[in-house]
């Protein structure tokens, strides 16, 4: 301690030992005085000043009447003794004397002691549950304690928050009871001695709040689909002082967690969470929310089932893209992927060319195909955890119909027919024709099969005069691809001035004459009974490459009549 302590003057009466107080700190001051003085008679005082950090005493001197041998002691602390010249203030001695013996000794030393508030003072936090908090206190210089407790952070300890009172100082212990689960509380401590008190900083401490029990775990179809995707879970509270109970589920492990579905009552037993992802693994725990913490249950885990796609769910295939199939992104998960595979149908090779999208993203698209063929296509869902099942379908690509199909030159007798080669896997192409009636167009008829990426076909069956059109078909096993000409019209064998050219023939029972357009054939007399009418006759029939027009009449009997000859179509 540096400096000089201020101390109030003291006198005392007999002692050997008095005290003062300073604003901060308590002195305790012994002081033994002694006189040695020769045998003689003393009538004036002996002083003795006494200061702080110094010891020893002052030898009075004076006269007075004598005696017998006696020494008496005044220390009474009297603030009102004034200061002496030589002496300002502090602790005076009075002696009376009426007998000295003569003496020699050395003068006595008077003892100084400091008293200081407590120091050092210190609180922690030993041990706790979920209803008490075992505190530990220490200090220099107590004589007692009292323990301060609060909810809030920041309060000043008096009587209101006192829960404690300690009558030892020291190193003491103190467990604070009957407290709230899942709390956090704030204390302090107060050591106090004669010169006064000191409080110690603050401690906090949250009690325990016991963890609910997680008893089982289930994966179900809340809904009624048919796909299981919510968790019925049961479980068993552990504490009394819970706010709710929390679902909690992870999709990384027991990473993080969130929370499922919404607040239950610390009394709740059971509960079903919402629809959680398909095929999703999910970590899930029970939570007890207290007033200032938390506490967890054990952990179970589970996996919501995969969608299971259904054919309806990859229809319709989109064919209209050569050399391409699109399966339609199915639209039915709410995480993963879906996967699509395909073969040549009836190949037996394994499913490959795997194309995989996420489940809210593209159509699963197969690109480089050949065209028109027929392709086994199956989808599934998936996730990094399970697995759905897969849904087939077949579809054929596109086979594209030949290109700028025209007649590029046509004659009374024949007619060149060109077309452009598009496709890349035909198996052949077709050539087809049909003529026109006085009624419209007839059916097509085949006219003949080309090989595969032939371009031209030169068609020298036609008849003069006669408007065709032709058709050419790319063509595989699976599909036939058509393509159409316009409208031509072959050449007239007769100038278009020229008279009709009449040939007529003759047989035992006909006789037939001919022009380029028409024919006719001379019947003989029709027999005496009745003759039904003939129905289903071509009016317009070919015969020999020659048009052949004429009346249909009822037969009468003995009258010869003209009638067309039996329809034969020219292939």
């Amino acid at each position: 301690m540096s400096g000089v302590v201020p101390v109030v003057p003291l006198r005392s009466s007999n002692g050997t030992e008095t005290e003062c107080t300073s604003p901060s700190r308590k002195v305790v001051v012994a002081v033994p005085v002694r006189t040695t003085l020769p045998t003689t008679e003393i009538t004036a005082a002996a002083v003795a000043p006494v200061e702080d950090r110094r010891t020893g005493a002052q030898d009075g001197g004076g006269s007075g009447e004598g005696g017998d041998g006696g020494t008496q002691e005044n220390l009474d602390a009297d603030p009102d003794i004034p200061a002496t010249a030589g002496h300002p203030g502090g602790t005076t001695a009075i002696a009376e004397l009426t007998s000295v013996t003569e003496t020699t000794e050395s003068p006595a030393t008077p003892r100084i002691e400091i008293i200081d508030h407590p120091r050092n003072v210190s609180l922690t936090v030993a041990d706790h549950t979920d209803t008490t908090v075992d505190l530990a206190v220490d200090a220099d210089n107590s004589e007692s304690w009292t323990i301060h407790r609060s909810t809030s952070s920041g309060f000043s300890p008096d009587s209101g928050n006192q829960v404690a009172s300690i009558s030892s100082g020291g190193a003491q212990t103190y467990t604070d009871t009957g407290l709230t689960q899942g709390k956090i509380y704030y204390y302090k401590a107060v050591a106090t001695n004669p010169a006064g008190s000191t409080a110690t900083s603050e401690v906090s401490q949250t009690t325990n709040g016991p963890a609910p029990t997680f008893g089982s775990l289930t994966v179900v179809d809340d809904s009624g689909d048919g796909h299981a995707d919510a968790f019925d879970c049961d479980f068993t509270r552990g504490g009394s002082d819970e706010d709710h109970l929390e679902i909690r589920g992870s999709i990384d492990n027991g990473s993080s967690f969130s929370q499922l579905g919404t607040d239950q009552t610390p009394d709740t037993t059971q509960y079903t969470t919402p629809e959680q992802d398909d095929g999703q693994e999910y970590v899930l725990k029970v939570t007890a929310v207290y007033p200032d913490t938390e506490s967890d249950s054990g952990t179970l885990t589970r996996t919501t089932d995969p969608r299971d796609l259904s054919q309806d769910d990859i229809t319709p295939v989109d064919t209209s893209v050569e050399d391409q199939l699109r399966i339609p992104n199915p639209g039915v998960a709410d995480y993963g992927d879906y996967r699509g595979q395909l073969r040549v149908t009836n190949s037996g090779d394994a499913y490959g060319s795997d194309v995989v999208v996420a489940y809210d993203g593209a159509d699963l698209v197969f690109t480089g195909l050949p065209d028109g063929e027929k392709f086994d296509l199956q989808g599934r869902h998936e996730t990094e955890h399970v697995n759905g099942v897969w849904a087939g379908v077949s579809a054929i690509t596109l086979l594209p119909q030949p290109g700028d199909v025209q007649v590029a030159s046509i004659q009374a007798t024949q007619a060149t027919i060109t077309w452009d080669d598009t496709a890349d896997n035909e198996d052949d192409i077709l050539i087809e024709r049909r003529r026109e009636y006085a009624d419209g167009f007839g059916a097509y008829e085949e006219v003949v099969v080309k090989a595969a990426n032939a371009t031209q076909h030169v068609d020298d069956t036609i008849v003069p005069g006669v408007t065709y059109q032709w058709r050419v078909s790319n063509r595989t096993e699976h599909v036939v691809s058509r393509a159409t000409t316009a409208q031509a019209t072959s050449n007239s064998i007769r100038p278009s001035n020229a008279a009709p050219i009449w040939v007529v023939g003759r047989s035992r029972h006909t006789q037939c004459r001919y022009t380029a357009h028409t024919a006719y054939r001379r019947l003989p007399p029709a027999r005496p009974q009745r003759q039904r009418p003939r129905t289903g006759h071509d009016p317009s029939p070919e015969r020999r490459g020659l048009g052949l027009r004429c009346l249909h009449r009822r037969p009468r009997s003995g009258v010869a009549r003209w009638q067309a000859p039996p329809h034969r179509p020219t292939r």
